[in-house]
């Protein structure tokens, strides 16, 4: 997918250091419109960038003097805000004038950065402040690489093919991977608000952390509920208003949750015209109520419906385009890759809102809700936003940065059942919200948190009971849910494909997996049980590790025919 790649090796070849360019920047362009910049092969550094064809806006590097600067992503100065969607000629400027990067705090935007000081002979990696754009590194003998796909570092030292068997015990259990872990031993992925620098002269590494969650501080007075509803309100506004350029064509997948709802409210004209996207099996909750949402606010709705036939294909690709770090049963949608550049440009995504407004991270004893974002959020979810960032831009407009620092400002207390959230949105967008139900219960959010916990439970129970009537051979279609992995793995082509994967003689989970414990999944899944998940992260275990030896994505291989 788009991304920065590239090395810095003090002494390296030109002409070596070209072809390993070459070889690295490929892995990262997958699909008819990816594109390359020019390589940049000035020993002792070796960089490029791939990004969506008909959206570069000027190729990269930036070149000013003694710099040169690679931006993947957005960013703009928070100071006036007028300069929204600016990218490496801004960093360049603002590096120029402060090389040590105090000018960072001061940053928004979704985005990684490298910059190339052939002056001070210094290489530096940057990530935004939540680190939500990805980046890998590993140290190299006298250097160091990068890449944002872990793929593209596999191959520049043979240790890096080690795998991390930690990292794949996580992923099995969890469905991600935490901190900083990868497949690799040696490749990790850079924390959020950190510059990474190699200082190419002695080979040393330093890394600066410039933000964390403990830079906002909670807030001193709080006014009265109404004042922090209109407050967060006008700057949800103003944050989903800056990520809607004129001219640019600016829509979003809409589910039937509350996030992607509550964009499309704030967005100019309240949404009149704007293109959005709703994939799900036929007659689902989601698309319902999507359309209804659609029909209120003179949206133009579109259906992509996931079937037993069309939804596994496509996403054994899907596995090497997201580096295996998210199972092909989280690959939601990727079906229509393809498609999405027809519907819009961009697409603004309601990430995490459900965690940070709408407080669904709260009470956990054993982990905080910032470092459940830090996990789950950035270690999981984003593998989803890379997967569309294949296709299209992606913004996030729940963490434009004064809204964030002022809802984490305020006590737990507002965000737990979604307190603020609920205000919020019944008074911004009561025509969407206040008759139309929310997917998650059935009903609408102007209920109190008491009747939603009541309709989840019902919802939780419902589901339970379906279950067992699966293994009783009644396999009954649950509305609420936009697919239905369960049943579907057991019907073709999803049935052989599982079975020849994970009882292949020379299947290579084997190493980190017993063989007798998927085996039983198997047959348990096939027997009417739901063991769906694990089932899913076998196979996606099995899959990448086979692209990794073979070097392909599966579809030519005889072995997995349906």
């Amino acid at each position: 997918m788009p991304g920065l790649v590239g090395f810095a090796s003090p002494g390296e070849d030109n002409e070596k250091g070209l072809a390993r360019l070459k070889r690295m920047s490929s892995l990262l362009s997958h699909l008819p419109w990816h594109a390359c910049d020019r390589l940049y092969t000035q020993s002792p550094v070796f960089a490029t960038r791939v990004y969506l064809r008909e959206q570069c806006q000027r190729g990269q590097p930036f070149e000013a003097k003694n710099l040169r600067v690679w931006v993947d992503g957005e960013i703009y100065r928070a100071e006036g805000r007028e300069s929204m969607f600016a990218g490496a000629g801004l960093l360049a400027g603002l590096y120029a004038s402060d090389p040590e990067f105090g000018f960072l705090g001061d940053i928004d935007g979704y985005f990684t950065a490298v910059i190339y000081d052939e002056l001070a002979r210094k290489i530096h990696l940057i990530t935004d402040r939540y680190g939500f754009k990805h980046i890998f590194w590993t140290k190299l003998k006298e250097g160091l690489a990068w890449s944002s796909e872990v793929k593209a570092l596999a191959d520049i030292s043979g240790s890096l093919c080690l795998i991390n068997e930690e990292a794949v015990a996580e992923f099995l259990e969890l469905g991600f991977m935490t901190g900083k872990k990868t497949w690799f031993r040696e490749v990790q992925l850079l924390d959020g608000g950190t510059v990474l620098t190699l200082d190419l002269a002695t080979g040393m590494l330093n890394r600066k952390c410039y933000w964390d969650w403990g830079k906002i501080e909670p807030i001193g007075t709080i006014g009265d509920d109404e004042e922090i509803t209109r407050e967060l309100g006008r700057l949800f506004r103003e944050s989903v208003s800056l990520r809607c350029g004129d001219g640019e064509g600016v829509g979003l997948l809409l589910s039937g949750g509350r996030d992607s709802r509550a964009i499309l409210a704030a967005m100019p004209h309240g949404g009149n015209g704007v293109k959005t996207a709703t994939f799900g099996m036929k007659d689902c909750l989601d698309w319902r109520i999507a359309r209804e949402v659609c029909d209120r606010c003179g949206a133009v709705p579109c259906f992509l419906e996931l079937t037993p036939e069309n939804w596994l294909m496509p996403r054994l690709s899907g596995i090497w385009r997201t580096d295996g770090m998210l199972s092909l049963l989280d690959l939601h949608g990727i079906e229509y890759i393809e498609r999405y550049p027809d519907l819009f440009e961009i697409c603004l995504s309601g990430f995490l809102g459900d965690a940070t407004i709408g407080g669904s991270y709260l009470g956990d004893p054993l982990m905080s809700q910032t470092e459940k974002i830090d996990n789950r959020g950035r270690r999981l979810i984003t593998r989803g936003l890379r997967m569309l960032e294949d296709a299209v831009i992606v913004r996030l407009p729940f963490f434009d940065n004064p809204f964030i620092e002022l809802l984490m400002s305020l006590p737990a207390s507002y965000r737990r059942d979604s307190y603020i959230y609920r205000r919020m949105l019944l008074s911004e967008a009561p025509a969407l919200f206040k008759d139309i139900p929310w997917q998650a219960t059935g009903i609408s959010i102007k209920w109190p948190p008491i009747a939603e916990k009541v309709f989840k439970q019902i919802w939780r129970g419902r589901r339970f009971l379906y279950n067992r009537l699966g293994r009783l051979g009644i396999h009954l279609i649950d509305a609420r849910g936009y697919p239905d992995y369960d049943r579907w793995i057991r019907r073709e082509p999803a049935k052989t494909f599982f079975y020849k994967a994970l009882t292949a003689p020379d299947a290579l989970y084997v190493e980190y997996l017993p063989v007798g414990r998927v085996k039983d999944a198997l047959k348990r899944h096939f027997n009417g049980e739901n063991h769906s998940m694990a089932l899913g992260r076998y196979l996606t275990l099995e899959i990448w590790l086979r692209q990794l030896v073979e070097g392909k994505y599966m579809e030519d291989n005889p072995l997995y025919e349906p």
